[in-house]
């Protein structure tokens, strides 16, 4: 075959594979790596020469050809850069791990808090209890000492109506 036969067939490979590595879905070239025109052949099952062609489809093709892959190599068209499968799962696994990470980290910090709280609870607990058990023991010995002094106990106790023989200054003084 002829070179100027050639041309619209290797052209059309050399697109064909530049679509496919673009997009993610090489044949011969694995997704995800940076493209070169070496590797550009290579997917089209070309030559290494091809794009070089001196002929005015090749040269109009190999600018386009390395514009889009400096733009897929820098990240900056988004459009055409697409991430596997495998790699799209492996992030979102790495994401979950990274929360749920985060999310042990905060249910520790929570526990600990929680705990201490439960800690200055419980030992105020004990404070009051053995406050309450003092002044119940104190009342049992105030309730004692009343019963030996006065022979009744409290509850039975009924109050003597004595009056005061001399009042205080102070109302002496105003009812004078």
């Amino acid at each position: 075959m002829k070179k100027s036969k050639q041309v619209p067939v290797k052209l059309a490979l050399m697109k064909e594979a530049l679509a496919r590595l673009l997009t993610g879905k090489g044949v011969h070239v694995s997704p995800g790596v940076t493209l070169s025109m070496a590797k550009l052949c290579k997917e089209a099952k070309v030559s290494s020469g091809a794009p070089y062609y001196k002929h005015p489809d090749y040269e109009a093709f190999r600018e386009e050809a390395i514009l889009q892959i400096n733009r897929f190599n820098a990240g900056l068209d988004t459009k055409v850069k697409t991430v596997s499968d495998h790699e799209t799962r492996l992030i979102e696994l790495r994401h979950d791990r990274d929360n749920e990470k985060r999310i042990k980290i905060e249910y520790r910090e929570e526990r600990d808090a929680l705990r201490a709280e439960v800690l200055k609870l419980k030992s105020h607990l004990v404070a009051s209890e053995h406050a309450l058990y003092l002044e119940s023991c104190r009342h049992e010995e105030l309730r004692t000492l009343f019963i030996k002094v006065t022979g009744q106990e409290p509850e039975n106790f009924k109050k003597l109506a004595v009056e005061v023989s001399m009042k205080p200054r102070n109302l002496q003084l105003i009812k004078g």
